[in-house]
């Protein structure tokens, strides 16, 4: 039989304390306990539990008898924590957000591309880092997803940092729903393109000083492509 005592070598010694806290609880209040904890398999490895139980009381209402099953959960905690892994890589930027439009929560990179520290953007709305001319285009795609529509969206939209700088940026949400096909949360996935957009519009700019200099040269401009197709010609032709 598995005495108390046993049950308690078992636990890890770190959870010890708030396993033995629950049961407590149980046993003096009648209120049944839930709690994950950690274990020590008889191989020396690490093993993760769910234990659920409840007190049986006597007609004086006082515990007598402890009922309660434990489910092996060690699966369950090693994909959680090599998700948490990825989560926390410095590659791109990444969010937990809820269908009120909050952050619930986020990675250090996306604080980085953000200004912000991980406890002043929890729980901020992603609306008031939003540039105010993408927020409505922002919301149409969530309410879609909110209504069933689609499954999730992606777009390319500005952020206004902490410091008050634009931030460009390509972002892909994709919903998690309830049974009952309400959104539960939205993950969020963040890339920085501000340095590609920066780039495109020196491009543009460069072309069109090119362009405002050929047409008033007082010679005539042309440019061909690899085919000899001609792809430019000034207005002095």
């Amino acid at each position: 039989a598995v005495t108390t005592e046993l049950f308690f070598d078992l636990i890890h010694p770190n959870d010890r304390p708030a396993v033995s806290q629950a049961i407590t609880r149980t046993i003096n209040q009648g209120a049944p306990y839930d709690i994950e904890f950690s274990t020590i398999h008889q191989d020396g490895s690490i093993h993760w539990v769910m234990g659920k139980g409840k007190a049986l009381l006597d007609d004086a209402g006082r515990a007598v008898r402890m009922l309660g099953v434990t489910l092996d959960i060690t699966d369950r905690r090693r994909a959680e924590e090599r998700l948490r892994s990825y989560f926390e890589l410095p590659l791109i930027g990444m969010a937990i957000t809820s269908p009120d439009r909050r952050f619930v929560e986020v990675n250090q990179k996306l604080c980085d591309i953000l200004g912000y520290s991980k406890d002043q953007l929890t729980g901020m709305s992603w609306v008031d880092v939003t540039h105010p001319d993408d927020i409505a285009e922002n919301i149409r795609l969530l309410d879609e997803t909110l209504r069933g529509e689609t499954e999730g969206y992606v777009m390319d939209k500005r952020f206004i940092h902490r410091d008050g700088g634009i931030v460009y940026a390509s972002i892909s949400a994709r919903c998690v729903r309830r049974a009952d096909r309400t959104v539960d949360y939205l993950a969020l996935v963040v890339q920085d393109i501000t340095t590609r957009k920066q780039g495109e519009e020196s491009l543009r700019e460069s072309e069109a000083r090119f362009r405002n200099m050929a047409d008033n040269a007082p010679v005539t401009v042309w440019m061909t492509e690899a085919d000899g197709a001609c792809s430019y010609l000034s207005q002095s032709w």
